[in-house]
């Protein structure tokens, strides 16, 4: 992509949606790669990481502030906001463990444990509260990060799940 053109397309890419990163998934939830969109470009078209072609659909996918409204993948109008969780949680959680074991088989005791196991703790709420959040689609699961996410758009609901996958 070059000065706001797609390769092989002549046509202008209209400026509006801030950068991000776009996850994305087919109809049945199966992960096609990502998509990296540049700095308010909205391109026709673009090649995942796993060189996958795909033609994001932006016409009616913003709100008048420039918001993402819609799926750009499958079109479907209903998105739900969600945590993005750091990578390294899961080593967190696995070192949490460790410690606990530690203590729990007397390997290590006392009060150095226990600062280090409150201090763990600290941190990983640090790290998850101060996470960004991203939105995903209900119908094909493709998932946006990087962007600002408008007030309307909820945490994950069971009923809009439930109406989304009968349809």
């Amino acid at each position: 992509m070059q000065d706001g053109h797609v390769s092989g397309d002549t046509r202008p890419v209209h400026r509006t949606i801030a950068a991000m990163r776009i996850e994305v998934r087919d109809d049945q939830g199966v992960r096609l790669g990502d998509l990296q969109v540049a700095d308010g470009l909205s391109p026709p078209r673009g090649r995942t990481d796993q060189d996958i072609e795909v033609f994001p659909d932006w016409e009616r996918a913003r709100d008048d502030q420039g918001h993402l409204r819609r799926c750009v993948i499958c079109g479907s109008d209903h998105l739900y906001r969600q945590r993005q969780l750091p990578r390294m949680t899961g080593f967190i959680v696995v070192l949490a463990l460790a410690m606990a074991a530690a203590a729990i088989l007397d390997l290590a005791s006392g009060w150095p444990i226990l600062v280090a196991m409150v201090a763990l703790l600290i941190f990983d709420v640090a790290v998850l509260v101060l996470s960004d959040e991203m939105l995903t689609c209900y119908r094909c699961r493709s998932g946006y990060r990087g962007l600002a996410i408008a007030r309307y758009h909820r945490p994950w609901n069971r009923r809009t799940a439930a109406k989304c996958h009968r349809t």
